[in-house]
């Protein structure tokens, strides 16, 4: 199923399926909007999804401008995950196998987990920001955050923005590319390639000295790389 949550002239939403397929359950109780898919069911979701079907079923929540979300919860087997112009409280995005794209929107919180496919941010601002991902690469531009945490099995990662607080990049296979529009001397870092290079502000640091420990900054930036080159930027160099 893909799904999209974007901003609309009002509150809407639209489903559309194949003649073949299960007609979903779609319902609202409580201010909070349910959709189940068979044979996949599980209470006390935002929004709940499963799809086992070789047509496309297709989500779309529209949202009136300034409108702010409580929660949103998305677990998706198989589809894109798509959200555009939304504020929400707390979010959570589940997807076995697809794409995530966010873009213009504010949470206190979101937590994803996708074990197959890119996931891309663009402006976006978040209090506290978690991501675990299987296979896929990662792109964060814009973005704002008090709390960052990245967790990649196989796949490149590429961040800019505004990183206060802490940021902690961890890697299996794939290169970091981390930029931040604040000055170096405002963070303490730590960056650790076991195989691969290290580059901090267009130097490299020799693969013997790549374990590297600078900075007495309030802001924190950890990187842990397995298998891939790192690259770190501060504003002003």
């Amino acid at each position: 199923m893909d799904i999209y949550i974007r901003e609309g002239d009002y509150s809407d939403t639209r489903i559309s399926y194949g003649e073949e397929m299960a007609e979903p359950e779609l319902y609202v109780k409580d201010g909070t909007l349910t959709v189940n898919v068979e044979p996949y069911s599980h209470e006390g979701v935002y929004l709940n999804l499963d799809f086992d079907d070789s047509d496309t079923m297709v989500l779309e929540v529209f949202c009136p401008e300034n409108t702010e979300m409580e929660s949103v919860h998305i677990a998706s087997d198989s589809g894109d995950v798509e959200i555009y112009d939304t504020e929400v409280g707390k979010a959570e995005i589940i997807s076995d196998y697809g794409d995530i794209k966010v873009e213009n929107s504010v949470f206190d919180e979101i937590n994803v987990t996708a074990d197959s496919g890119d996931v891309s941010m663009s402006d976006v601002d978040f209090g506290v920001c978690e991501l675990t991902m299987g296979c896929g690469d990662l792109e964060m531009l814009g973005v704002t955050s008090e709390s960052l945490n990245a967790c990649l099995n196989k796949g490149d990662c590429n961040i800019e923005g505004n990183l206060e607080g802490t940021t902690e990049i961890k890697a299996g296979i794939g290169d970091i590319a981390l930029r931040t529009l604040f000055a170096e001397s405002l963070y303490s870092i730590v960056a650790y390639v076991d195989i691969g290079e290290l580059e901090i502000n267009g130097n490299e640091i020799s693969t013997s000295d790549a374990n590297y420990k600078g900075g007495s900054g309030e802001y924190q930036i950890t990187v842990e790389a397995d298998y891939g080159d790192v690259e770190l930027d501060f504003a002003g160099q």
